[in-house]
């Protein structure tokens, strides 16, 4: 029962693949994966959303007063 359950979902995963709206779904689900995972590392690395966008914002500052680096 459960080989002819995994045969079934195959089936179904491979015709989605093969579908051209399937295939343009999985690269959103891919990119929104990546997004979460940026996001979740960036979290992790600042503590909060407000110190990560100070940190933007700080690093984006000092590049425009001074360019030359």
């Amino acid at each position: 029962m459960l080989h002819s359950i995994l045969a079934h979902l195959k089936m179904i995963l491979g015709r989605f693949i093969k579908d051209e709206k399937g295939a343009e779904t999985l690269e959103y689900i891919a990119i929104a994966a990546i997004v979460i995972v940026l996001g979740a590392a960036a979290y992790a690395t600042t503590g909060s959303i407000s110190g990560l966008i100070n940190a933007g914002l700080t690093a984006i500052s000092g590049a425009i007063s001074n360019p030359a680096g």
